[in-house]
């Protein structure tokens, strides 16, 4: 609630009308309301990792204590199956959920129908490479597993 005050209040900021006297000093952000977005911006990131991280935390007691899985970096190569699983899921749900959701809007505006789950789409899939970039080489050094060249590759065919 405190982050959509914030920004909230950053978006009012730039709606103001500039008084006619000084209208080159609303071009330039205050360098105050730059690192308040910048802050956000590292909260919400922060925020879309702990799942992940959670979820790697659980699968690790799960089936190296519970199960007693006796397979070398089994949560890695979980991990690596369930992250692109996710991407396709939360994808395939909030497309039609976006498709679903803007009934109205599709009825009184016309403009191209598949704008709505590509940007959804195009959503996730920068979430996922975010959760890629930092996880996978936290994992790596976890488990200890030298970096090789199709490991590049992962991304591409993904």
């Amino acid at each position: 609630m405190i982050i959509h005050g914030l920004i909230i209040g950053a978006l009012d900021f730039f709606s103001a009308d500039p008084a006619p006297a000084a209208p080159a000093r609303y071009l330039l952000l205050p360098v105050g309301l730059l690192l308040l977005l910048l802050a956000v911006a590292a909260v919400l990131f922060a925020r879309s990792l702990v799942n992940p991280i959670v979820m790697i935390g659980v699968y690790t007691v799960a089936f190296t204590y519970i199960l007693r899985n006796r397979i070398e970096g089994f949560v890695f190569f979980l991990l690596l199956g369930i992250l692109p699983w996710g991407f396709f899921a939360n994808s395939a749900n909030m497309a039609t959920g976006a498709i679903i959701d803007s009934g109205s809007l599709m009825k009184s505006v016309a403009f191209p129908r598949a704008i709505l789950p590509v940007s959804v789409v195009l959503f996730n899939l920068a979430q996922y490479l975010l959760t890629v970039s930092v996880l996978l080489p936290l994992m790596l050094l976890i488990y200890r597993v030298p970096p090789s060249g199709p490991m590049l590759l992962y991304p591409v065919f993904l």
